[in-house]
């Protein structure tokens, strides 16, 4: 009997203790690697550079405009100094959009920016909580793989108890077989076991890059502590996909200040100096020309266009504002949600440990002592290992939907950035 329970206890005593190699990979060097490897990020950091940029040439004046012409030349002799009306001039004219059209567009391309910074950020703790569910599932099918290859010994040594009492007269060929059966089919079991372990390490491999994933991966998870969930109001509003949308909110409203500057007369100014030859009729050369004009454009029929742009503003605005308070809402749900998952991992995790688990290991014991006595048969020993079998994997999948839950609500309490180190690519 001894035997036994020491394997079993081993089992059970390994969890989350396996010692990581010095070669392994740990959570946080996967978490590292895929905020770097993410083409989301980086499209998001150039489209905020991109913005930036975008800012600073909006805010200019347009650039002024340069005329050259040759004016009332006759069309008999095209002589420059036949006619006195005749000319060459050049001008330089500037417009000058209406009101504080300039400032208000440097400050939409500036809001913009910072959007596509907190979507950025927002970007990098999703994938950094996409690694941390695949970690854990690639973990859960190593331990699974664990269990089996730990009952494999289990098996193998009921197939010589079953052999051993068949020798002597004190079993039925029967049970032999059945312990055969029973010994195959683990087999079959830990080698999809095995194929469900790959799959989740090519899903991991996705975020990590496959150069990381031909290294073993570290066992050993960072302890995070559960927040405190009458928090998570002031944690949703510092939430960057929140402060995203809050700069969505203020872009709209610069848009609403951009569509009233349409009111507003926008100007020009043009000035002229023309060159004329010849002389005048008391023989003096003629005199050049300077001119100057101001030109204003008059929105004076708003109706079609100016007072609709402020409509269409200002409903974008309130499209803006009820899209945030849509997504506050759905954080707040999920949160609530991962949380009441961890909760009842939690319960349930130690409801395992500590009765059901121990238990099933007890009963298991009890039958193996009862066959060895004539006083049971074997199937009911089975039925008992395997029930035990069953309860392990079930209580590693506890553990892990836990922390699973856990990574998911600590994506609602993103306080630091993951890509504070990572500086932008010009």
């Amino acid at each position: 009997m001894k035997p036994l329970q020491n394997l079993f206890l081993s089992g059970l005593l390994l969890g989350w203790s396996v010692a990581a190699s010095a070669q392994s990979l740990t959570l946080s060097q996967a978490e590292t690697l895929a905020v770097q490897r993410d083409a989301d990020i980086a499209r998001l950091q150039q489209l905020s550079l991109a913005s930036e940029d975008m800012a600073v040439a909006d805010g200019q004046l347009p650039d002024p405009s340069l005329s050259l012409g040759a004016l009332n030349l006759p069309t008999d002799t095209f002589a420059t100094d036949q006619e006195p009306m005749t000319q060459f001039r050049v001008g330089l004219g500037q417009k000058f959009p209406a009101g504080d059209t300039l400032a208000l567009s440097r400050r939409r391309g500036e809001q913009n920016a910072v959007a596509q910074r907190w979507m950025a950020q927002d970007r990098a703790h999703q994938v950094r909580r996409e690694v941390r569910l695949a970690w854990l599932e690639s973990l859960y099918w190593k331990q699974a793989q664990d269990v089996y290859q730990q009952d494999e010994g289990l098996f193998q040594q009921l197939q010589e108890v079953t052999q051993s009492l068949y020798s002597v007269g004190r079993s039925k060929q029967q049970d032999v077989l059945r312990a055969d059966l029973e010994l195959s089919q683990l087999n079959d079991r830990l080698i999809n076991v095995r194929q469900k372990e790959d799959e989740a390490r090519a899903r991991l491999a996705r975020w990590v890059g496959p150069e990381a994933m031909s290294r073993e991966l570290d066992a050993a998870l960072p302890e995070l502590n559960a927040p405190h969930v009458g928090a998570l109001e002031s944690a949703l509003l510092a939430h960057p996909a929140v402060k995203a949308l809050d700069a969505e909110v203020d872009m709209s409203a610069t848009n609403a200040a951009l569509a009233q500057q349409s009111y507003k007369p926008s100007w020009g100014v043009d000035v002229g100096y023309a060159w004329r030859d010849g002389e005048n009729m008391d023989g003096s050369a003629r005199a050049d020309f300077f001119s100057a004009a101001v030109s204003v454009q008059l929105p004076l029929f708003t109706g079609q266009r100016q007072d609709r742009r402020v409509s269409a503003a200002v409903r974008n605005q309130e499209a803006s504002r009820s899209r945030r308070l849509e997504m506050l809402r759905m954080m707040d749900a999920e949160a609530q949600v991962a949380f009441s998952h961890w909760r009842q991992a939690q319960e349930r995790g130690r409801l395992y440990v500590e009765q059901i688990t121990p238990q099933a290991l007890s009963q298991a014991e009890s039958a193996l002592s009862s066959y060895q006595s004539d006083t049971a048969d074997f199937a009911e020993v089975m039925r008992a290992y395997l029930t035990v079998q069953k309860l392990r994997l079930e209580q590693l999948r506890i553990d892990i939907d836990g922390r699973a839950a856990l990574a998911r609500l600590d994506y609602f309490f993103a306080a630091e950035s993951p890509i504070d180190s990572l500086s932008f690519k010009e």
